[in-house]
């Protein structure tokens, strides 16, 4: 009597017809390959997305620098000519 089932190891590398493990790449159906090429252009977009935000925030931490720079010149020249309104009453 024969057995319906397989006595072979599916972890045997000499098994080739063994269903496990990733599938050939002609193997996929149809529509796969595109839920796997979408998945890679999805990643892809991600890790754009979050390198164009990382840049976007050192901009703002460069903008928010100059600006405090330049209302600490600002508030100097204001007593700047202060000093010097006060030099010409002279």
């Amino acid at each position: 009597m024969t057995s319906k089932y397989s006595t072979s190891n599916p972890f045997d590398d000499g098994d080739e017809d063994a269903p496990w493990g990733l599938p050939s790449p002609g193997v996929l159906p149809p529509g796969d390959g595109d839920l796997i090429q979408n998945a890679l252009k999805k990643e892809k977009l991600v890790s754009e997305v979050v390198a164009q935000q990382e840049g976007l925030r050192a901009l703002v931490a460069k903008i928010k620098t100059v600006q405090a720079e330049t209302d600490k010149l600002a508030k100097e020249n204001a007593v700047l000519d202060q000093y010097i309104a006060n030099l010409a009453k002279r």
